[in-house]
């Protein structure tokens, strides 16, 4: 759905149908990634599943790298024929779709639900029922905060660019702004790579702990930026730190969502959270614009840093899953509602 839609995307003739088919895009990209999350994790064994999740975000920083690099060197080809470019992921989609079983430990749960000997699969009513309502809750609010400080300064970038050197042409804008988000996918990478090797190091670390560093890390880092930043190369700095901590927190939530939820709603709890955490980006675009005009870009973006301190409270809502890397509703193996919640 994804990949078909931002090709199609291509062929638009008015920004109503641009925002049509972005928008069925979108529904494609807030279900592949917590479908594929739940297969990476569950073919892995329960000890390394933090390690493959964290190599999963890291080829997603990978592959933004290398879609940054494209849109430069098709720059003067047009924006269609970058859009038209994202009808590759779907033939790599159906390889994978032939040549990737679904893990054993999902056909035991689902084979288990048919049979009703074992809890019903994809179950929303579940997650909001008394032993999970508080790990929803919790997870929702994480992705939440993650996504609006992230995705809501990164509206904001060019902009910032454009006031600081307001005489640029649009071709040296454009090229800025390129070499800007390079700095900043470079920062993720790193983020991405340190989370890495700290539960590599150290499987057992306290998730909670971690997010919250990120979510400090990424409040101070966006001050700098929304507040103090007004040269190229300080701005350019500050990107790279913000692509650490901002985009790189994402990689300890990946793993925290995950371990969040029990085999047979983690690929539905994943998706619930980080898709009412998405509602709130989406309309990120318009308010933002609408608020930058009374109160400026800067300080709409020091607004937006907030949610890092809404993450940083947020997390000591839900429980601590490092310890145990997520309950599993395989058999022989069924968690209790005490362990479920948390208490």
């Amino acid at each position: 759905i994804y990949s078909v839609f931002t090709a199609i995307s291509a062929f638009a003739q008015s920004w109503p149908q641009l925002l049509a088919l972005q928008t069925l895009a979108g529904i494609g990209l807030g279900g592949e990634w917590a479908a594929g999350a739940a297969l990476v994790v569950e073919t892995w064994p329960k000890r390394h599943r933090p390690k493959a999740v964290q190599v999963m975000g890291f080829a997603a920083v990978v592959g933004q790298i290398l879609a940054a690099l494209l849109a430069i060197v098709m720059f003067d080809w047009g924006w269609r024929w970058i859009l038209a470019v994202g009808a590759v992921p779907a033939l790599v989609s159906l390889g994978l779709r032939f040549v990737t079983p679904e893990s054993a430990a999902w056909k035991h749960s689902h084979d288990a639900a048919l049979r009703q000997a074992g809890p019903k699969m994809g179950s929303l009513t579940e997650l909001f029922g008394k032993a999970l309502r508080r790990r929803t809750v919790a997870g929702s609010l994480v992705a939440a905060a993650t996504m609006i400080g992230a995705w809501g300064g990164a509206i904001l970038f060019p902009t910032l660019l454009q006031g600081m050197s307001p005489g640029l042409s649009t071709v040296e804008l454009t090229r800025q702004t390129g070499i800007i988000f390079m700095a900043m996918n470079a920062g993720a990478t790193l983020g991405f790579a340190s989370t890495l090797a700290l539960v590599w190091l150290a499987p057992l670390l306290p998730r909670r702990m971690l997010f919250a560093g990120y979510c400090a890390g990424a409040w101070i880092v966006s001050v700098l930026l929304y507040a103090v930043a007004n040269t190229f190369p300080l701005f350019l700095l500050a990107m790279f730190g913000f692509g650490c901590f901002a985009l790189g927190g994402f990689g300890i939530l990946s793993i925290y969502l995950t371990e969040l939820f029990p085999l047979h709603l983690r690929a539905t709890g994943q998706g619930f959270t980080w898709n009412v955490a998405r509602l709130f980006t989406a309309v990120g675009p318009l308010t933002v614009t609408a608020a930058s005009g009374s109160f400026g870009f800067r300080a709409v973006g020091l607004a937006i840093a907030t949610a890092f301190g809404m993450g940083l409270v947020a997390i000591w809502f839900g429980p601590e899953t490092g310890r145990d890397a997520g309950p599993d509703s395989t058999p022989g193996h069924e968690p209790s509602a005490g362990t479920l919640s948390g208490c």
